[in-house]
């Protein structure tokens, strides 16, 4: 699977629920197309969309629109 496609895949993941852990969201990633994605893979396609973790916490990831001056 290419970076474009993940990207779109984890982000419709992101989308649905923003409250998962890395790990969650590949093991989503693989029931919906049978890859699974390391978590830095993940963690990678999701700053690449500009997703970042909410105050370094596992569980709460947000749009970082800002550059990081939150």
């Amino acid at each position: 699977m290419d970076r474009d496609e993940l990207d779109i895949i984890i982000k419709a993941v992101f989308d649905g629920d923003q409250h998962l852990t890395l790990r969650e969201m590949a093991e989503e990633v693989y029931q919906r197309t049978g890859y699974f994605p390391s978590i830095s893979v993940t963690k990678s396609s999701l700053e690449r969309q500009g997703i970042y973790t909410v105050d370094g916490k596992a569980r709460r990831w947000a749009y970082r629109h800002n550059g990081g001056h939150e």
